[in-house]
């Protein structure tokens, strides 16, 4: 109770875009942010045909990464984040048009890209 008001008890909350979970699990988090990831990539693959690459790459930095970026060192560590590396895998691969690369480390070196992984240890340190 708090002013006469009940307070439901909830095992998850949303605060500022980040889900919160009482035992700091991530999963929500993650599953949460594989789903606008996604609208993303549907929003680049539809634009694909009319818009520029410059283009494509505006709204993979604005939409895509600043998403990927928010809060990444809460949520970085968290086992489920290989769903989120693959869609930036497959985003880069629709703007670069890149079909099953021999290396994925050699298509984020020249087209000058960080990793999921990269961004974490970026904002940890």
């Amino acid at each position: 109770m708090c002013n006469g008001n009940e307070i439901a008890y909830s095992s998850e909350l949303k605060f500022v875009g980040l889900f919160i979970m009482e035992n700091l699990a991530w999963n929500v988090q993650t599953h949460s942010l594989c789903a606008r990831l996604s609208k993303v990539y549907c929003m680049i693959k539809s634009l694909r045909d009319i818009m520029s690459t410059h283009m494509l790459w505006s709204i993979y930095f604005a939409y895509f990464l600043s998403r990927l970026k928010y809060e990444i060192i809460f949520w970085g560590r968290d086992g489920e984040i290989i769903k989120v590396f693959w869609l930036q895998k497959q985003v880069i691969q629709l703007i670069t048009g890149v079909h099953k690369p021999e290396s994925w480390r050699n298509i984020f070196r020249k087209f000058r890209i960080l990793t999921l992984t990269s961004l974490y240890i970026l904002e940890v340190l």
